[in-house]
């Protein structure tokens, strides 16, 4: 984090795409940002239904938007909120 800046930085999948070597490095810049959140992955939980957002993102493990009601307002899903703010 760097003020309202969230870089992830993530291993690329070198077994898939095999361009890539095993220590290379992706990133992902998320510019003006007032609160993240990290946790556990769960695709077990995505392929029962069971995830938030599995019945409107287009797959698991893709990134992608989502907009409408993000139930910013459920306490365990422990948001880290950025300077600022």
């Amino acid at each position: 984090m760097d003020g309202n800046t969230v870089t992830l930085r993530f291993y690329l999948n070198a077994s898939k795409y095999h361009q890539f070597r095993e220590e290379d490095i992706g990133q992902i810049v998320f510019n003006n940002c007032w609160r993240y959140r990290l946790g556990g992955t769960n695709d077990e939980g995505w392929y029962l239904g069971q995830c938030r957002f599995n019945k409107i993102a287009p797959a698991w493990g893709q990134f992608y938007k989502v907009s409408g009601n993000l139930m910013h307002d459920v306490p365990s899903l422990e948001w880290k909120l950025l300077a600022g703010f």
